[in-house]
């Protein structure tokens, strides 16, 4: 059965291995690298947990997927969707979507009028899934670290 609920500081261990889960299987796709966060205390992951809205996606109690919105400079007209992930063997279920969605209603019911998020150019999978829900490129690009790839900007109105 899947389950998308609002993680909580006490949930700080299934956060964690799902975000460890996402460094070590898309490495390229995040900012962060695993080398740093697995070294994390649980106070550090208590405290990600407690800043904006984080998602955790569990598969017969299992976690598999996670999504955060953020309201960047406390700005409440938008939300930025970061830290998406699936695990591999949960894709293709609805599982983005519903994380995808849980933080547009999260960013509506906060007074927000627009979700925007950082996708890497040549992630079709990712790009496909935004898309059906609902967002658009904005046009904007920005390098990644490393400087060898970048990301599309996207947005969505709620």
């Amino acid at each position: 059965m899947l389950e998308v609920k609002v993680a909580t500081p006490d949930d700080w261990e299934a956060v964690r291995s799902v975000r460890l889960a996402a460094l070590r299987d898309a490495p390229r796709a995040f900012w962060a690298r695993f080398e740093d966060e697995v070294e994390f205390p649980e106070r550090r992951w208590r405290e990600r947990i407690s800043t904006g809205h984080n998602l955790l996606a569990l598969l017969d109690g299992r976690p598999i997927g996670q999504a955060t919105g953020v309201m960047p400079d406390g700005r409440s007209a938008r939300v930025s969707l970061v830290g998406m992930w699936v695990a591999g063997e949960a894709r293709g279920i609805g599982v983005g979507a519903r994380l995808v969605e849980g933080v547009c209603e999260w960013a509506a019911a906060s007074g927000a009028h627009r979700v925007e998020l950082w996708v890497e150019e040549g992630n079709d999978p990712a790009l496909r899934l935004y898309e059906r829900c609902g967002f658009r490129p904005t046009g904007e690009r920005q390098p990644m670290p490393g400087g060898d790839r970048t990301e599309l900007a996207m947005f969505r109105t709620v």
